[in-house]
């Protein structure tokens, strides 16, 4: 009756099916476990290690698709959505990047809240000395015209950090 018991099995052969290849294995691996031919711990290492592996690719997938969403829209919200799940992720650098690149425009304080909500990427991404830059011809532009409502505005425009000898001269 051996040959019958295998002929059971051959819609499983047959069959492309992924479930058809880990029944195949989980019965094959049962059989060997119950002849003492390989340890249970073994089989249950194995279909662990399976379990483990398309798991890890499940969230390579997702982190992939939210990577893409954020390169086809760097917005505020794609960019909070990759960093919420994936600040030590696999495009953490390329993203904030981007996203430096896209914010840079809104000048010296919107730089400066980044800092504050991710030193890390601050401070990897030098973004300091971006904000240095901005707020040095930001000063440049208000001693051009050296007005009480030009050193105002340079005020409002940069963080407290580097309002300077802004006050005096508004003052003088």
């Amino acid at each position: 009756g051996g040959m019958m018991c295998l002929g059971g099995f051959r819609g499983i052969f047959d069959s492309d099916g992924e479930w058809g290849v880990v029944l195949f294995m989980i019965l094959v691996g049962g059989a060997l476990a119950a002849g003492g031919f390989i340890g249970a711990e073994a089989m249950d290492d194995y279909v662990n290690t399976y379990n483990d592996n398309r798991h890890k690719q499940e969230l390579l997938d997702k982190e992939e698709h939210v990577y893409n969403q954020f390169l086809a829209n760097p917005s505020d919200e794609n960019f909070k959505a990759y960093i919420k799940d994936y600040r030590h992720g696999k495009y953490i650098s390329e993203v904030a990047t981007k996203y430096i690149e896209t914010i840079k425009p809104q000048g010296p304080l919107v730089l400066n809240n980044f800092v504050n909500e991710y030193p890390i990427l601050g401070s990897d991404l030098d973004i300091g000395n971006i904000i240095s830059q901005q707020c040095d011809s930001l000063y440049g532009i208000a001693l051009i015209s050296n007005t009480r409502e030009s050193w105002e505005k340079y005020q409002k425009a940069v963080p407290t950090d580097y309002l300077r000898d802004s006050q005096e001269r508004i003052e003088a």
